[in-house]
């Protein structure tokens, strides 16, 4: 056990830094530091020990012999077998607004062990913890942050030399399955397929892919990309790659991070290879993973500009490019039918992304509760129960005046089954004229119901700035409401799931729509990534404008009131809403994780007959085929809210008669 007096808010550590970096040399040898030998084997000889149910803090990696450190450090973060969570600080070297909103309303305040290079920081971070009531960093728990750092605890079953930051991806999984501490020296895997097969020996064979960019520290490291494109700049987010160690180990997952570009393909139609050589040579070794190991899940882990997004031209209008991760699960020749769910873990920055990868994997251990202060109607401090909450957005025009009202209501209806409570957010004087028993919520602030929800579902218009737009609620004037970008950066949201069936709210790379010749969007304001930043678990939304099926309430009312009908006809993006949520809170046994709903979604889709079977693969520029090719999931494919498995569903409005899957 590790403890001792805590650091004073003014008392430098530069001697303890320092202290550690010869204690290290001294006690455990400078081979450890450096990727030397000793006899010719690597020895392990430990000198630190770590407190029980301990979690780390690092800097953010400036270098990238620190995102080497950081990820050689995933080993002593599942040592045991056991998962300690990771926090990696802000750019501006602290922890920022929103992992520290997260650490606070953590069940658990966990010892914390830090790995820092700067003098400061310890003091610095120290106080911000106590300014939310946490244990500080003890003096003995800070460490350099340097290669070979792991291998100088104690608890591990021996020591596994890794060459480069790309190996220590590949090793990350093994490592912790044979609880081997990773440190730099001579390599262990020749390839990643060797590191596959070291998984197989152990007997894992999880279905679980990360693929990750070990170039992507920064716009320079990413110009050693094969065909790297540098229009991609504008698009790039630092050091996401380093998420993808921790998902490998959480998951037992495969690594894929050596690819080649493809010169030809004959499985899709269509695409203008010099666009998507670098997709396809990703996809091709997905496929080739997948005729040894069948895969259930992918993650993409980094920005469009390090692991391209498919760009597809639709066949329709000239230069209309359609923007796709889920062609990364077609995994065969059956280009009707997806095969794995697909995830993508994409932030502004690493330490966002660790902060989405925490609230994850400590779903469970989030607080029950969150507070939520309203400003109007219901006023007030309200302590909400998230895991049990769902919120429902209709926008005005889609919803009432096209005649789509009944996904957004009756999800409330599902809600209440599934034994949540709900708000639901219409337009003033119209909400309640269908008699479904849906009460509207008085609350005028849409970004504070948001921030008290486990479940935010919308439908209505979007764009690649903003969502939840034309919403009219009973607040003064009944005035239109919005959720722009800007607004999200004053938001901290539970671990939830937000579904924005709307246009654009999934864009992350490339052209708007509008525009001819179409303007490339402004990264900085996109708003998928600022709700991203907010810190729900998962996002999922349209790359692109989504079609909505004008009249739905037509068909679908019928068929939940008469009983001789029992096709919904729930279409185009109304079907995507319908069967995503059918997944999550309907069916959560067979596709209850946000992945697997999505997956389902799609083959769904494609199998419904009056559709004619849309592929991605086959781009006709007909509507059917947009809705297949560009919703995107943006997290942890496998993450599961917190619906009971066993749940069977008293109410189920979202099957298209006998044909539906």
């Amino acid at each position: 056990m590790s403890g001792g007096k805590s650091f004073g808010m003014e008392r430098p550590v530069k001697i303890a830094i320092m202290a550690g970096i010869v204690l290290l040399l001294v006690g455990s040898g400078i081979f450890l530091l450096l990727g030397g030998r000793k006899g010719g084997e690597p020895r392990y000889n430990p000198v630190n020990s770590v407190p029980r149910d301990f979690m780390m803090i690092t800097d953010y990696p400036g270098t990238e012999e620190e995102m080497f450190a950081i990820s050689l450090l995933t080993s002593l973060q599942f040592m045991g077998g056991e998962y300690h969570p990771l926090v990696i600080c802000s750019p501006d070297g602290v922890l920022s607004d929103h992992e520290l909103f997260t650490l606070s309303h953590l069940k658990t305040d966990r010892p914390k062990v830090f790995f820092t290079n700067r003098e400061t920081a310890p003091a610095n971070i120290n106080q911000q913890l106590s300014g939310m009531g946490l244990a500080p960093i003890n003096d003995s728990d800070v460490h350099p942050l340097v290669p070979g750092i792991a291998g100088t605890f104690f608890g591990f079953s021996g020591i596994m030399e890794v060459e480069d930051y790309e190996e220590s991806l590949w090793a990350a999984p093994y490592a912790k399955n044979t609880n081997m501490a990773l440190v730099p020296g001579g390599r262990t895997f020749e390839t990643q397929e060797q590191a596959h097969n070291a998984l197989r020996t152990l007997g894992i064979d999880s279905g679980y892919a990360v693929v990750a960019n070990p170039d992507d520290h920064s716009l320079e490291t990413m110009r050693r990309t094969m065909d790297y494109d540098p229009y991609d700049d504008a698009w790039f987010c630092p050091d996401i790659s380093l998420m993808a160690a921790q998902m490998a180990a959480y998951h037992d997952a495969f690594v894929i991070t050596n690819t080649t570009p493809l010169d030809s393909t004959e499985w899709v139609l269509n695409l203008d290879l010099s666009q998507n050589r670098r997709a396809l040579g990703i996809h091709e070794k997905l496929r080739e993973l997948n005729d040894i190991s069948p895969l259930e899940y992918i993650a993409l882990v980094g920005s469009a500009t390090a692991l391209p997004q498919f760009l597809t031209q639709s066949g329709g209008t000239e230069g209309d490019i359609v923007n796709s991760d889920v062609m990364y699960g077609f995994l065969d020749d059956d280009n009707t039918y997806m095969d794995a769910a697909v995830g993508r873990i994409i932030q502004y920055d690493v330490s966002l992304a660790s902060n989405q990868l925490l609230k994850t994997y400590l779903f469970d251990d989030f607080s029950d509760t969150v507070t939520v202060n309203y400003r109007d109607v219901a006023g007030g401090t309200h302590e909400k129960e998230w895991r049990k909450h769902g919120a429902s957005f209709s926008g005005f025009e889609i919803t009432y005046e096209r005649m789509q009202a009944t996904p957004g209501r009756w999800i409330c209806t599902d809600f209440e089954d599934a034994g949540f409570t709900y708000d639901y957010v219409g337009p003033f004087n119209t909400g309640n004229k269908l008699l479904d028993g849906t009460i509207n919520s008085m609350e005028n602030d849409i970004s504070e119901i948001c921030q008290g929800a486990g479940y935010v579902a919308y439908r209505g218009h979007g764009s690649d700035t903003g969502s939840l737009y034309g919403i009219r609620v009973y607040g003064p004037n009944g005035e239109e409401h919005q959720l722009r970008y800007s607004d999200c950066q004053n938001m901290n949201l539970p671990p939830q799931l937000a579904f924005f069936v709307s246009c654009l709210n999934g864009k992350i790379y490339g052209h708007g729509p509008g525009t001819d010749p179409a303007s490339d969007v402004e990264f900085d304001k996109l708003f998928t990534l600022n709700y991203l930043a907010a810190g729900p678990a998962v996002l999922v939304g349209a790359t692109e404008v989504s079609f909505s099926n004008i009249g739905q309430d037509l068909h679908s009312i019928p068929a939940e009131y008469l009983p001789f009908i029992d096709d919904h006809q729930w279409d185009h993006n109304d079907a995507w809403y319908a069967f995503v949520w059918d997944g999550i809170l309907d069916h959560p046994r067979e596709h209850g994780t946000i992945g697997k709903a999505a997956q389902w979604s799609e083959n769904r889709y494609m199998n419904y007959p009056p559709n004619n079977q849309p592929a991605p693969m086959y781009p006709d520029g007909e509507v059917d085929w947009y809705e297949v090719t560009f919703f995107a999931v943006y997290g942890d494919p496998s993450f599961r809210p917190a619906v009971d498995e066993m749940s069977s569903p008293g109410y189920d409005p979202w099957h298209n008669g006998p044909d539906d899957m």
